[in-house]
């Protein structure tokens, strides 16, 4: 399967702040945190696409007070574990 997450949808900027990670994206700076565990929501030490995903949407959403929503698209396992 293939899972295209991308930081904003197509009539959004993708927001970058010294903020997030000394100059990362909004959206990068989440990731790399959902993928060392902020996003394992059932607590089994296995981040899986199902709990980025949502993650990744609440976190940036909720950081740029709705100016900026990540957009998801293909076809992929949301069991598929990608981080820990």
């Amino acid at each position: 399967g293939v899972a295209v997450i991308s930081a904003s949808d197509s009539k959004q900027l993708s927001q970058e702040s010294a903020n997030w990670g000394g100059g990362h994206g909004v959206f990068t700076y989440f990731l790399l945190k959902g993928l060392k565990g902020d996003a394992d929501y059932t607590k089994d030490r296995i981040v899986t696409l199902g709990e980025l995903i949502p993650y990744l949407s609440e976190e940036v959403r909720r950081e740029t007070q709705n100016a900026q929503s990540p957009t998801v698209a293909g076809k992929f396992d949301p069991a598929l574990a990608i981080g820990r």
